[in-house]
């Protein structure tokens, strides 16, 4: 099965890659990014009932806000945010939702997953 980027998550990526801290340092290593990406991807299909595939289809912040509230509202979402990664669904879900709205120049909240925290504490140990 080969891996076919859309246009609207290679922007994603590409965003995410140009964030940086006030000291020049990426925030999000290129695993982190990945994680994000997949998740955006492949979680929603976990979602019961069925809400919707492949986020990156989504380019309106109107509609990514109503498909957000659903998802993040879902019987199982918590199970599936979890099953992700220890929070990687949510923390896409609220940086592509931050890019939807405003642009692709934009800076990103200060938000990552727990566990990508987790390992950079370790790392920096």
């Amino acid at each position: 099965m080969s891996l076919f980027i859309t246009d609207n998550e290679q922007r994603f990526r590409d965003w995410m890659r140009r964030q940086v801290t006030p000291e020049g340092v990426r925030r999000y290593t290129d695993n982190a990014i990945i994680a994000y990406s997949h998740s955006l991807r492949t979680s929603c299909m976990e979602i019961t009932p069925y809400i919707a595939g492949n986020l990156f289809n989504c380019t309106s912040s109107t509609e990514f806000d109503n498909l957000f509230e659903q998802i993040t509202h879902a019987d199982n979402f918590d199970t599936v945010n979890k099953e992700s990664g220890n929070g990687t669904f949510l923390t896409a879900l609220k940086l592509y939702q931050y890019l939807l709205k405003h642009g692709i120049h934009s800076t990103a909240p200060d938000i990552s997953a727990a566990f990508y925290l987790q390992n950079n504490t370790e790392e920096q140990l």
